[in-house]
């Protein structure tokens, strides 16, 4: 997994369960709480804790699975699952011309939102969506949640205003409007379950 991060440990049982007996619903919610805590952490965990993670995510059946596994749990594992599909699209949309050619016309970058200026280049390039999501990372690898989820609302609107802005809009740039404005109202309403602990 790409995350960066500090030393750290999973707890719980992570050892993959006997066929046909289901979860215990409050143990594997003790358990999602506790990998999305260290998730963000990376290749700088113990070899214990990484290997733990690494049980989990292969029991889950891979990374994909493992996030829609957090997203299943309200409060923080599903607010970091959403966070790190982020992170994900931003490093995917870098990758295509179109989209970063779309951010360049539409003058969006001439007034980004406050929350990006500290991040962002006064050129938009090939590396500005990757730069955002590794801010979101070390925002995360750090443990400030609640400026990442603010950070990562202020992306999305961006993005996905930008991408509206643009005359000319290449299948790749309606995606990335689309993509960005679900992520930007499944991410609001993973704040709310922060907030509130209820799903």
């Amino acid at each position: 997994m790409r995350r960066r991060g500090r030393g750290a440990r999973i707890a719980g049982r992570v050892a993959p369960r006997r066929p046909g007996r289901p979860p215990h619903p409050a143990r594997e919610a003790r358990l999602a709480q506790e990998v999305a805590e260290v998730l963000p952490l990376g290749w700088s965990l113990p070899f214990r804790g990484k290997e733990r993670l690494d049980r989990v995510t292969d029991h889950l059946g891979g990374e994909r699975e493992l996030l829609e596994w957090l997203d299943r749990h309200p409060g923080l594992p599903r607010l970091t699952a959403r966070l790190l599909a982020l992170t994900g699209n931003l490093e995917r949309f870098s990758a295509d011309p179109a989209v970063i050619g779309a951010l360049r016309s539409s003058g969006a970058g001439a007034a980004p939102p406050a929350q990006l200026k500290a991040v962002l280049p006064p050129a938009l390039g090939d590396e500005t969506l990757s730069d955002l999501g590794y801010h979101l990372d070390k925002l995360l690898f750090e443990r400030h949640v609640q400026e990442a989820k603010q950070f990562a609302l202020a992306t999305t609107e961006w993005l996905r205003t930008a991408a509206g802005q643009s005359a000319d809009v290449p299948s790749g740039v309606g995606e990335m409007r689309d993509v960005m404005d679900h992520l930007h109202k499944d991410i609001s309403e993973a704040e709310a379950d922060a907030r509130t602990g209820q799903a």
